[in-house]
């Protein structure tokens, strides 16, 4: 098999050592070269077996597959000064388009709230939130709100398109990750959450696909959907909320199991404690049977202390995380400045997380990417976020039981009739 001179680029891609530009190009030329696909195999790395291009651009949406937010304008492909291209992503407050701004040229992420939703007080609240909160943020690692607006009845809040994948993502392909990898995440993510909290801005929904990964390797907070802003008292501005329990299960702090109108910025220090725990173990806190329901998590997170973590994470980051970071008391916790502190000095050096993204991207199922977006903005929650505890509906069951039942009834009805017919 000829050689290839791009070969000596394979130990430093694999590593995370090329520039952005380089590393998304020698991305490309692995999906086509059957020399430095066998090298790579040869190193133990691990490629899909039936390599495809990632599709990289959907076609423009047809007015019938636009969802009720915006089927009734009569130019459905547009909102306000947006053009609709694509679909990004759909969740239960909100659906994410591609999106054009027609004068000035540029390729946004929309975010629109449901037609359905225009007359759902807490919903419109929330979304009026997450304009509020992100028109006070200008920050590398806060994802960033360029126009927000209403046309035809359709409110909307355009955002920075990003090139990347959502945190979550990249943990169920290349998780757990090393300790490098958690801090340089640790370490963005907290720098932006002290930008937010210098602004009296709580995320309150702390979880990692809340956590976008870019392709430049930036690390930026999505998703101010449950965000609160608070008045320099440290009061909640928004007192509506009651005695709602906002928030994602496995992430919450315990004070977060109680009234909303309590919760301050060591919650989101308590989440990004959790998500860092999360990458560096592989799974959430209290997984597995004993933490099936909400009501079991919220017993996990308010008592119990978390699983150890691997032993592969010092003891003083270990004690950091789970002893701090995740302190039940809130007093007790560092602020978001400190997580910065801490984690910079255990590990001065900024770590290029750019190859968890071609990682996850070149994974068997997943494809390559050619350098452009495979998934530009989110994963609109990926996990269950909920106003509110839920309970298990069991009727599902107990109608299983009953057809069970009445099979096994009929099963014997009709064996004692063939008995019947045989003695007869």
């Amino acid at each position: 098999m000829p050689s290839c001179v791009e070969s000596p680029k394979l130990d430093a891609f694999f590593a995370g050592r090329l520039d952005t530009t380089a590393h998304l190009g020698f991305a490309k030329h692995l999906r086509d070269c059957q020399h430095c696909r066998s090298e790579a195999v040869a190193m133990g790395k691990q490629l899909p077996t039936n390599p495809k291009p990632v599709e990289t651009r959907l076609p423009i949406l047809e007015p019938l597959e636009l969802p009720s937010a915006i089927e009734t304008i009569p130019h459905v492909d547009q909102i306000g000064p947006y053009t609709v291209r694509r679909l990004l992503g759909r969740g239960g407050m909100g659906t994410v388009y591609e999106a054009r701004h027609r004068e000035l040229d540029r390729f946004v992420a929309l975010k629109v709230l449901p037609r359905s939703l225009a007359d759902d007080n807490d919903a419109l609240v929330r979304f009026q939130r997450e304009m509020r909160a992100l028109g006070k943020l200008d920050h590398p690692n806060v994802v960033r709100a360029t126009d927000a607006g209403e046309a035809n009845g359709v409110r909307y809040l355009a955002m920075d398109l990003v090139d990347g994948l959502d945190l979550l993502q990249v943990l169920r392909t290349c998780g757990p990750l090393d300790m490098a990898e958690a801090a340089e995440i640790a370490k963005q993510a907290a720098r932006g959450l002290a930008h937010a909290h210098a602004r009296n801005i709580v995320h309150r929904d702390l979880k990692p696909s809340n956590l976008m990964l870019a392709s430049s390797g930036i690390v930026q907070l999505l998703d101010l959907g449950l965000a609160v802003v608070m008045s320099a008292t440290g009061r909640q501005e928004d007192m509506q909320l009651g005695s709602m329990i906002i928030g994602t299960h496995d992430y919450m702090a315990p004070e977060q199991w109680g009234e909303a109108s309590t919760v301050t910025a060591k919650a989101d220090v308590y989440g990004l404690g959790g998500v860092i725990y999360h990458a560096l173990a592989g799974q959430p806190m209290f997984v597995g049977s004993g933490y099936r329901s909400p009501q079991d998590k919220q017993r996990g997170h308010r008592y119990e202390d978390p699983p150890p973590l691997p032993d592969h994470v010092p003891m003083g980051v270990a004690n950091f995380v789970t002893r701090q970071m995740l302190a039940k008391d809130p007093a007790q916790r560092p602020t978001t400045e400190e997580v910065v502190t801490f984690f910079q000095h255990q590990y001065p050096e900024s770590t290029s997380l750019i190859h968890l993204i071609e990682r996850t991207r070149l994974s068997p199922g997943n494809g390559f990417s050619d350098g452009t977006p495979t998934r530009p903005m989110m994963a609109l929650n990926s996990e269950t976020s909920t106003p509110a505890l839920l309970k298990r509906d069991k009727s599902g069951d107990f109608r299983m039981l009953i057809g069970i039942g009445l099979l096994a009834l009929l099963m014997t009805g009709g064996l004692a009739w063939l008995i019947a017919r045989l003695i007869g």
